[in-house]
């Protein structure tokens, strides 16, 4: 799975207005998965750091941390020789060098984009506390709980902070809908398969509803590729799950349109993009009752909520849902009254005006 910050970086600048703005991409870390999609955008892409990116490796972080200096200033030259006026970053790497070479340019608009609730290492931490925040002109957050997170970790100033959700083409995951209508219910999880993002937990609550339904048990399918992968598989044929692994997908609205009922069982979120493409596509939700979830999901009305990392709470609540059509239908209807009053607030179109507004 391609990162949520990753997937808005492209959507920010596919859409951005080319006649007020000269997009350019300067990675300091690799080119990720989204290379290819970037480079048919046609805007220049710049490497000043490693073309590649070993993820959970000491040596290559060390390795990072030594050429810091030459990072630096390769990317001072790039942003001088472009004479940049809108310097925008996200994560963290991006952010210390981005914000360094930035303010001593003395580039107008310098903006951090931050899109997760995660405590970093406390040198990293110190970095981009001490380092990065303080030369932005200004600091996004994706949801107010990210901006709370922001305040209370980073020591942000509030009237430095903004804060502008996650978009996405609406249009696009309207087409989401169950393709085969009137066809058994299907469980569905999309993320990546790492310990945040709860997979475990999900296989888990699958198990349970296995002990209680037997063979009444809806088929699942699980989209996402990463560490757990092997781990999961493994469980899933011990206790003979009908559970089918999709693996990595650049494009989840194929994955959408097989699902009717998507779970996000994570353990931490900064906003929870899933559950947006979940609601524009009109999917019934059982969530983790994360703080930026709760700013898109009424437990209740929308969707099921359950306390993070209980896998039985959630197995409770896919039962629930399982075993009452009316409740069902009540929160189908919750979802198409969100969608039709507030999906156009998410759209990537208003998002993008968003950001142009704070550059300007």
């Amino acid at each position: 799975m391609v990162g949520g910050v990753e997937r808005l970086i492209l959507d920010i600048i596919t859409h951005l207005d080319r006649n007020q703005w000269e997009p350019r991409v300067v990675t300091v870390l690799g080119g990720g998965p989204l290379l290819p999609d970037f480079q048919r955008l046609g805007i220049p892409i710049e490497f000043v750091g490693p073309r590649r990116y070993i993820t959970g490796s000491g040596l290559y972080r060390l390795y990072w941390l030594v050429s810091l200096p030459a990072i630096l200033s390769r990317l001072t030259r790039v942003l001088k020789r472009h004479g940049s006026s809108v310097v925008v970053t996200s994560l963290y790497h991006a952010d210390i060098v981005g914000m360094l070479a930035a303010a001593s340019l003395k580039v107008p608009q310098r903006i951090v984009i931050h899109h997760d609730v995660e405590k970093l290492p406390w040198f990293i931490a110190w970095a981009k506390r001490s380092l990065a925040l303080p030369r932005a002109t200004r600091v996004v957050a994706n949801s107010q709980a990210v901006g709370y997170f922001l305040q209370n970790y980073f020591k942000v100033p509030a009237e430095k902070l903004v804060i502008i959700p996650n978009g996405i083409d609406t249009d696009r995951f309207a087409k989401g809908g169950k393709l085969m209508n009137g066809t058994a219910l299907v469980i569905g999880m999309i993320g990546r398969l790492e310990p945040i993002k709860g997979p475990a937990n999900f296989v888990e609550a699958l198990s349970v509803l296995k002990d209680r339904l037997g063979d009444q048990t809806p088929p699942a399918l699980l989209a996402g590729g990463g560490s757990l992968q092997s781990q999961l598989q493994t469980v899933a044929r011990t206790s003979e799950l009908d559970l089918q692994f999709l693996g990595e997908v650049a494009d989840v609205v194929p994955a959408l349109q097989a699902i009717d009922i998507l779970v996000i069982p994570s353990l931490a979120e900064g906003f929870g993009l899933v559950v947006l493409e979940g609601l524009v596509a009109r999917k019934l939700i059982v969530a983790a009752d994360l703080s930026a979830i709760k700013e898109l999901i009424t437990d209740g009305e929308n969707g099921l909520l359950f306390p993070a990392g209980d896998s039985l709470a959630l197995a409770n609540q896919l039962q629930r849902l399982l075993s009452d059509p009316l409740l069902r239908q009540r929160l189908i209807d919750g979802v198409v009254q969100w969608s039709t009053q507030k999906s156009a607030d998410y759209d990537i179109h208003h998002i993008v005006g968003q950001y142009q507004e704070l550059w300007r």
